[in-house]
């Protein structure tokens, strides 16, 4: 029974440490996105497809 619950205990910390990696790894790749989407370059290139879609220019 020992050796049953060691193996439990060992999947358990396995567990924690993939979960730990995943969000921390989720923390960068949305501050990483979120620092581009709110960049001042963004919103140029967003106004820029506008005016290509649009036939108009931007200012």
């Amino acid at each position: 029974m020992a050796e049953l619950e060691d193996h439990a205990i060992q999947r358990d910390k396995g567990f924690v440490v993939k979960l730990v990696v995943a969000l921390v790894l989720g923390a960068l790749a949305g501050s990483w996105a979120m620092y581009h989407l709110t960049s001042d370059r963004t919103g140029e290139v967003g106004a820029e497809m506008f005016g290509y879609t649009s036939g108009s220019t931007p200012d």
